[in-house]
């Protein structure tokens, strides 16, 4: 059997631009709305991202804020170790005189007396008193020889005796070791 098609040849070609126009139209419309939805992807993805960074923005800007609340407390910090720092170098290189003083103290003879005692020059003190003879002096003197950890040298600078007191008078210079002095 043949087959037989009646159809004229222009209404052949007329169906089939229909029908290519039907394929077109649906192959346009199918690419058409894969891009209006890879478009609604995109639009949807960038509003998200523009969100994050909107979060970000407001969080990096409250952190920068905690940064600079802590800024005050760091020069604080810094304040403080200075403050600590003196303290410890003020208290490491401090004298302490009262051990001077009651060292000092110890080393005079109940037949001395001591009218004045000031520090000098380059760790030197000073003492003037008086005492009921030489040989009281030179005990004293002898006496504060004996601490020459703390008192390294003892200068005994003038003695003279008081016709009116018949006491002897005297003079004395001493070195002082500040390394004893400090604790």
């Amino acid at each position: 059997m043949a087959d037989i098609n009646l159809v004229p040849q222009e209404i052949k070609v007329e169906q089939q631009r229909t029908q290519v126009v039907k394929r077109t139209t649906l192959v346009a419309l199918l690419f058409a709305l894969i891009v209006g939805l890879v478009s609604a992807y995109l639009i949807f993805q960038s509003q998200s991202i523009k969100s994050q960074i909107s979060k970000l923005n407001s969080s990096i800007n409250s952190l920068r804020g905690d940064i600079n609340g802590l800024s005050e407390i760091e020069v604080s910090a810094r304040n403080l170790e200075m403050k600590s720092k003196t303290v410890d170098s003020v208290l490491s290189s401090r004298m302490y005189y009262s051990m001077l003083l009651e060292k000092f103290k110890e080393k005079i003879p109940p037949t001395v007396t001591i009218d004045t005692f000031g520090t000098g020059k380059d760790n030197t003190v000073n003492v003037s008193g008086a005492g009921s003879d030489y040989l009281a002096i030179a005990q004293f003197v002898n006496n504060l020889s004996e601490a020459a950890d703390l008192f390294p040298s003892v200068s005994l600078n003038s003695v003279s005796l008081d016709s009116q007191s018949s006491q002897a008078k005297f003079f004395i210079i001493l070195t002082v070791n500040p390394e004893v002095l400090k604790k």
